[in-house]
């Protein structure tokens, strides 16, 4: 998710097996790879989100859609889409980009804004072993502080966005928030310097041990100048005034576009109060509104909103959400999937990724 903004969702045809949705998507998605291919168009990250990743993923990994995902970055996560069809893709293009790939789960993404470092974190059980939630995430920082410092670089400086996927998170995030909170106090980020534009939502790798499965973008040689952290003090308060480390979005302006990427966002106002409990129309309204305030401090609007996922607590709300995303953004590339948001008063969550030219 870099600073192209060519976003596509594919969803399989009718199928029911794991074999059957991984051949669907990849023929799809190599159809999809041959016509930007004539735009000089390459594919550079994409999320994959399961309904049971724990019967899809091996599917996915021995079949010809792993394949076609070929070198660019993937994350995969268990939020299963909310329009029933089992496992969809959000991918990314990237005119005139090229993906290099240094492991599996790390890619270095070069575009003409810059070079990127996309890095998921997916824990095995012997690699954590009894480790709870707060240590788990300190861990998963560690691993991309040290994978940063082969570069030259730090978290502090480079990392412009990260996902925290929670399991059960009604019970997990409290740890989670303790890992984040002690590993940024002893790595320089504070409330006197900044935090990381960051989601933190339920979601579910393949390893049942695992509390927090992370996803981080990092850029390198970040200018001075390039980077400014985005609030909108008249709609939601900063994060640090109820207990949490991280920013509400950051913006890049590399000189060629501004490139906004915004948080997971919910119904929540200058105070840090939950707004309109248990209506998710008037909440889904509340959060776009608040995106738009972030969006402002970045001289972006709704309408450069490039791609959109939104989570929800109820399956029962699914409607009710996308029709009001609709509405207020039009037809933007978005996933809605069943995920649960930190606060069980928060019934939907979105975030997004905004691109202006210069």
């Amino acid at each position: 998710m870099t600073d192209s903004c060519n976003f596509i969702i594919l969803k399989p045809d009718n199928a029911t097996s794991p074999e059957q949705l991984a051949y669907s998507l990849s023929e799809k998605l190599q159809t999809e790879k041959e016509l930007h291919k004539k735009n000089n168009e390459a594919l550079v990250w994409a999320r994959v989100f399961f309904s049971d990743i724990i019967n899809q993923l091996p599917a996915v990994e021995n079949s010809e859609l792993k394949e076609t995902l070929g070198k660019c970055a993937v994350s995969y996560i268990e939020q299963p889409p909310v329009d029933g069809s089992r496992i969809t893709i959000m991918a990314q293009f990237a005119k005139n980009a090229t993906v290099e790939s240094i492991a599996d789960n790390i890619k270095r993404i070069i575009t003409p804004q810059g070079i990127y470092i996309y890095h998921t974190v997916r824990f095995k059980s012997d690699e954590i072993k009894t480790a709870d939630g707060r240590q788990q995430t300190m861990l998963a920082f560690e691993h991309h502080k040290a994978l940063l410092a082969q570069y030259g670089m730090t978290i502090a400086d480079n990392t412009v966005r990260t996902w925290l996927f929670v399991r059960d998170i009604d019970r997990n995030y409290s740890g989670v928030v303790k890992g984040r909170n002690e590993f940024f106090s002893q790595n320089g980020l504070t409330v006197d310097t900044h935090f990381i534009a960051s989601t933190g939502i339920c979601g579910y790798s393949d390893c049942p041990d695992a509390v927090v499965a992370v996803d981080f973008l990092s850029k390198e040689n970040i200018k001075a100048g390039e980077i400014k952290y985005l609030h909108a003090l008249d709609h939601l308060n900063p994060t640090a005034e109820y207990g949490v480390a991280f920013e509400r979005g950051t913006a890049l302006n590399t000189g060629i576009n501004t490139t906004s990427y915004i948080s997971g966002t919910a119904s929540i106002d200058k105070h840090g109060n939950c707004i309109y409990l248990n209506d998710p129309e008037k909440q889904t309204e509340r959060l776009i509104e608040n995106i738009g305030a972030l969006l402002a401090d970045a001289n972006t609007r709704l309408s450069d909103i490039k791609a959109v996922i939104a989570y929800i607590r109820d399956y029962s709300d699914r409607h009710t959400v996308e029709r009001v995303l609709k509405a207020k953004l039009g037809d933007v590339p978005t996933v809605i999937t069943l995920a649960k948001v930190c606060r069980p008063q928060w019934l939907v969550e979105a975030e997004c990724i905004a691109c202006k030219d210069e």
